[in-house]
């Protein structure tokens, strides 16, 4: 960590909130942060803490609904950047290097271009880099070095003195993320202040010189870099401290299905897979059986994404195969899943859960569509208002108005109809992602009391979350995915809420690989 701590007055964030349109908490909540001048200041959480948020009302990309912001102008390094596969990238980095002020850039001549952002990646990158690659077309350029001569461009503005940098080293090599720390040590040096979201927590603390630590919308906790002396001192304020007097309940105890003599239903085999914006999913391998819920963890750009995107059937290219029932099954194709009756819960559930524009029966209805003869699909005859009348009393229970469109429902609401028409459908497999994400407490516990009585009723359930206490409190098994790469915690890393955190972060001693 940074030894030199900053006393200058500093920039100022007072009691900001934010609550999206529709969603049930705010996801920022009476938050407050001292900024200095010359100083790199952390902001970590888990999955869901609001970081995000927090950095685009900073910037001004969600409009400030209370609290007070004395910040100067600032440039935004988001995690997903622009894409613009069309265009070379040399114009793709000068678009980012000579924004100003909102305003689109001044574009100068190509061999002029070329010669001023060489010179600027030579001197962030304290080495020549090879001029050539200026000229490939920008879906040529891997992720990582798209994203770290981005930053070290935005870090190499001299006329701001605030950037905010939202996962920066995430699609970064060792090597590449100590690049970026340079650059970033150099932009301070000057006295500008940077911001910066991450998860990988122990290559950042050397260079922090103030940390904050975010959970559930709030900060859990804050102060100079040398009040956190490693990675455990910060884990308690992210996942909170609920379950950390009694380590031994982390995990869920229920042993699952018996080893002895059940094949497996579900199964991907050695499955690799590249992604444009993303690390690669590596050699990872899982296996379902009826009855058993196994939860993948971990930071969500480090393979959950990308685990949600090869099921959804978006992902075309990929090494290694899938079987269901021994079968082989082309997860190339979008319905492939479908075909064999899985119920899959997406994370964007208004962007792949749900059609907004239909009502919310006939959205849930889908689950009762080759019951018999009266389903829609079958009998195409049938009144329309007779299927209706039998999908509002299937589910009368909900508690919901489904005689509205899907677009008036509040995020929590949406999710409990996505998920309990998946259930429904999922008879033999379930896939959800973050099931619990946006519901209240006592419609949460719902949920998860839904998922238990499937898989007592022996389907297999496969857990993708972002949210650690879900993972422990819902899996039979455990499985972390950091870098792309799937790991199952040995028993004694298990045992202890505490060495879970820290598989969670990417922290492998003792892990078994599998």
């Amino acid at each position: 960590m940074c030894s030199e701590v900053i006393t200058e007055s500093p920039f100022a964030i007072d009691n900001i909130s934010y609550t999206y349109s529709g969603a049930e908490r705010a996801s920022v909540a009476e938050v407050s942060l001292d900024v200095f001048p010359g100083e790199l200041h952390l902001l970590i959480g888990e999955n869901g803490a609001g970081k995000s948020t927090l950095a685009k009302v900073i910037h001004g990309l969600l409009e400030l609904q209370e609290g007070e912001i004395r910040l100067p102008a600032s440039l935004y390094l988001p995690q997903h950047l622009l894409s613009y596969a069309e265009t070379d990238f040399s114009e793709y980095l000068w678009l980012y290097f000579s924004w100003k002020n909102s305003q689109v850039p001044r574009w100068s001549r190509p061999t002029t271009r070329r010669r001023i952002l060489a010179e600027a990646l030579n001197k962030g990158l304290g080495r020549e880099i090879d001029a050539s690659i200026l000229d490939e077309a920008v879906a040529r350029v891997s992720t990582n070095i798209l994203h770290l001569y981005v930053s070290i461009l935005l870090l190499s503005r001299s006329d701001h003195r605030l950037f905010l940098l939202d996962e920066p080293t995430a699609v970064l090599s060792d090597a590449e993320a100590r690049l970026l720390f340079q650059a970033i040590s150099a932009a301070t040096a000057r006295g500008a202040a940077v911001i910066m979201i991450t998860h990988r927590i122990g290559e950042a603390l050397e260079h922090a010189h103030r940390i904050s630590v975010m959970r559930r919308g709030r900060i859990s906790g804050q102060g100079p870099a040398g009040n956190f002396p490693d990675a455990q001192s910060i884990h308690p304020l992210m996942f909170g401290q609920d379950l950390r007097e009694n380590p031994d309940s982390a995990l869920n105890t229920s042993a699952g299905p018996s080893e002895d003599g059940i094949p497996a239903l579900f199964e991907i085999k050695y499955l690799s897979a590249d992604f444009p914006d993303l690390c690669s999913l590596k050699d990872v391998s899982l296996s379902l059986k009826p009855g058993e819920i196994l939860a993948v963890s971990g930071i969500r750009d480090e393979g959950l994404e990308q685990l949600e995107r090869l099921f959804s059937g978006r992902i075309s290219r990929f090494r290694g195969s899938a079987e269901f029932r021994g079968q082989p099954v082309d997860l190339a194709q979008p319905s492939a899943l479908r075909k064999i009756g899985a119920g899959i819960v997406p994370s964007q559930r208004k962007r792949y859960g749900a059609a907004l524009s239909a009502k919310a029966w006939e959205n849930i209805g889908i689950s009762m569509r080759d019951e018999d003869r009266q389903g829609f699909r079958r009998s195409p005859m049938s009144p329309r208002r007779r299927f209706k009348d039998r999908v509002l009393r299937r589910y009368e229970g909900l508690e919901l108005n489904l005689d509205v469109p899907a677009s008036s429902y509040s995020g929590g609401m949406l999710q409990q109809l996505i998920v309990n028409r998946e259930i429904s459908i999922g008879k033999e497999l379930l896939i959800l992602s973050n099931p619990g994400w946006g519901l209240d407490p006592q419609h949460r516990e719902r949920i998860y009391e839904l998922i238990r009585s499937s898989a007592a009723g022996g389907a297999a359930v496969l857990l993708i979350s972002s949210e650690l206490d879900e993972a422990l409190e819902l899996g039979h098994r455990l499985a972390c995915i950091s870098d792309g790469r799937l790991f199952y915690p040995a028993d004694s890393v298990r045992a202890s809420r505490t060495a879970i955190e820290s598989v969670f972060l990417g922290q492998w001693e003792g892990v078994e690989h599998a």
